[in-house]
């Protein structure tokens, strides 16, 4: 692969985390009182405040050419009647429980639906559907008091004030590791857009079988086979296929513009981090393995196989790192000082001798084990010379495809 980096020493992005706001917070507290909430059986027609339990199916009013009529297969829920204004997270649409004001128990209703153009399921997207529900069962809510008193029940906190701060602290950490990672694949796209990048077709489809991989063992550990994962998206195995393609090229072209800035910026490893990592994942790996099982692991070359995937991982988070301050207008991370503050006249500690990352690899795979953690088959992870960046996706949705497929001759930005 070649890669010639744009100007990535001008890279200026905005960062700015957003607010958390009052609504939010009121949110978490109200699922706090749900949770202790009291109900009771009720004959009468349901209201709003009342917790409904209801069968529902949808089908398309219009059917083309080729099209499931089915598009919502008949389930059982349940959910509060909450005043219109409120109601705009509910399933299966905003505003849903709306409709079901008056009804009784074994009651029946059919209620019309058009989808919205942008809606992010794209198969429902500006369709017209008719849902029949049907109730089978009503119970009334009651709500514990919001005071202080609550608080104390619902918490560690003595009172409201306490309470709300803390899911505000908590929402507020929630909101910004959320927009950090929206905010470095902002950059990393950036910086790919200016950027030459060649690679061989050959890495792609390596990059393919190695997505694949990834997503199929995520679908065993819910119980579900490539084939019907297939059949639930309603996709054929050709069409998978493409749709990994475009995927797979991203995820060439972030891991290689990673791995050049590394390279251009003589970025370094911490050895005691290295170790530390390497020391947590071998534990995990052979904590299911007899003392001479561990000891003939840690000889194996799936081992240091290992060992290059943590460090390529650990550069290209460095790598990541180091663009992001660039972009945010932060220092550098290689401008700031490691060296601890002193008095004047006073010694500065000598550091630590840098660890033997090996001799700790060994001394893992000697300790006791036990068989409680599992070994994730993703652990093995793309080096930064094959151009991989840290998968961020973790479930087995995947984009949809692009018209763009791979050449004979090595592509170019």
């Amino acid at each position: 692969p070649e890669v010639e980096l744009g100007d990535y020493k001008e890279l200026e992005i905005d960062y700015k985390v957003p607010e958390v706001e009052a609504a939010a917070i009121d949110a978490q507290i109200e699922q706090m009182l749900q949770q202790q909430a009291i109900t009771e059986q009720s004959e009468e027609p349901a209201k709003e405040g009342d917790r409904v339990f209801y069968q529902v199916i949808a089908d398309r009013a219009e059917i083309e050419d080729g099209e499931e009529a089915n598009i919502i297969p008949e389930r059982f829920n349940s959910t509060i009647i909450e005043p219109e204004s409120e109601a705009q997270n509910q399933w299966p649409y905003p505003g849903f429980s709306q409709n079901l004001i008056g009804l009784s128990i074994d009651g029946e209703k059919d209620v019309v639906y058009t989808y919205p153009e942008d809606h992010e399921d794209e198969n429902l997207q500006g369709v017209e559907a008719i849902f029949h529900i049907t109730v089978t069962n009503i119970q009334t809510v009651s709500l514990p008091e919001l005071d202080d008193e609550f608080a104390k029940s619902a918490s560690d906190f003595e009172t409201i004030e306490e309470l709300r701060a803390d899911i505000e602290e908590k929402l507020k950490e929630q909101q910004e590791q959320e927009y950090d990672s929206t905010y470095n694949d902002q950059v990393i796209e950036t910086l790919v857009e200016q950027s030459t990048i060649k690679f061989p077709p050959q890495m792609v489809e390596n990059e393919k079988k190695e997505m694949i991989s990834n997503l199929e063992y995520r679908l065993s550990q819910q119980g579900i086979n490539r084939e019907l994962y297939l059949q639930i998206r309603g996709i054929t195995e050709e069409e998978f296929q493409a749709e990994m393609e475009p995927l797979a090229k991203d995820r060439i072209k972030n891991g290689l513009v990673l791995a050049e800035g590394a390279k251009i910026e003589n970025l370094e490893i911490d050895q005691t981090q290295l170790a530390a990592e390497a020391g947590r994942t071998v534990e995990a790996i052979t904590s299911g393995m007899s003392p001479k099982d561990a000891k003939d692991f840690q000889k194996s070359e799936y081992l240091w196989g290992l060992m290059n995937s943590i460090m390529a991982d650990m550069m290209t988070q460095q790598s990541m790192t180091y663009l992001r301050a660039i972009a945010k207008g932060d220092p550098l991370p290689n401008e700031v000082s490691d060296e601890p503050e002193t008095e004047e006249g006073e010694d500065v500690p000598e550091k630590e001798a840098t660890p033997d990352v090996e001799a700790d690899l060994e001394g893992s795979a000697e300790e006791d084990t036990t068989p409680e953690a599992e070994i994730e088959s993703e652990t093995v992870e793309e080096t930064a010379e094959e151009g991989s960046a840290p998968e961020t996706e973790e479930t087995p949705e995947v984009e949809e495809p692009a018209s763009e497929t791979e050449e004979d001759e090595p592509e170019s930005k």
